[in-house]
């Protein structure tokens, strides 16, 4: 996995990008880099395709990923992206 040079999220008015930063009544399970569009983004493990939809009802124009690790079987998403030559089910 590379991450060089990609900058995390900071705060801004629809929240953090910091892993456990507060979401409502949650927590963000996550960490959000910052890229410029039609960047090229690589799973951070080595999985299948097991899920591919819209983290928004209202807003088509972003798209996620869901990779299942296939040594850990935990399910990793990977938000807001063009989805480009996926199918549920294919290696990453």
């Amino acid at each position: 996995m590379i991450l060089a040079g990609l900058p995390t999220r900071g705060t801004d008015t629809h929240g953090s990008g910091k892993w456990m930063a507060p979401r409502g009544s949650r927590k963000h399970k996550g960490v959000d880099f910052a890229c410029y569009p039609d960047t090229e983004i690589y799973s951070g493990s080595a999985g299948q395709v097991t899920k591919l939809g819209y983290p928004y009802a209202d807003k088509l124009q972003y798209r996620y990923v869901e990779v299942t690790c296939t040594l850990a079987l935990t399910p990793s998403p990977i938000n807001y992206v063009k989805v480009i030559s996926l199918t549920l089910g294919c290696a990453i």
